[in-house]
């Protein structure tokens, strides 16, 4: 499993094509690993699309070319988001392309939306490190599948 891969493109210029882009330079990088989980879509920069000269619409756009290439590779895409951001930004289109993770901090979830995973808490603890961990909850046994 690829440990904690992350791309972040210095490229304030987004579109469908720059991102499938990126996902193909991700695989590259992975150069045929086999993981035990999706490769992950957040977008946190939603105070942001007026400086990006983007919108929603091309927002979800970038999602599908990104799922499209990452699935392309041989890899499982995934959408992670916000209660809130999943019921307001990710079209109903967007959050059938793949599995999604769920952000939302409390001890039931009043989401509707299917989910693979849920991201109960941000603030957990865990003997042995240093600081808040995420409390996740993975309801699939395999998600890659």
């Amino acid at each position: 499993m690829a440990s904690n891969l992350r791309h972040q493109s210095s490229c304030p210029l987004l579109s469908a094509e720059h991102d499938a882009f990126v996902s193909a330079e991700i695989a590259e990088q992975l150069d045929g690993q086999q993981l035990d989980l999706p490769i992950v879509f957040d977008w946190g920069e939603f105070d942001s699309f007026q400086q990006y000269g983007i919108s929603i619409r091309d927002l979800n756009d970038v999602y599908a070319a990104f799922a499209d290439e990452v699935s392309r590779q041989g890899y499982t895409p995934m959408l992670y988001g916000s209660k809130n951001v999943l019921e307001t930004i990710w079209s109903e289109k967007s959050k059938q392309l793949a599995p999604v993770w769920l952000a939302h901090y409390t001890n039931q979830t009043s989401y509707t939306g299917e989910y693979a995973i849920w991201q109960a808490s941000a603030y957990g603890r865990i003997p042995g490190i240093e600081g808040d961990v995420d409390m996740d909850i993975q309801y699939l046994t395999h998600p890659t599948d």
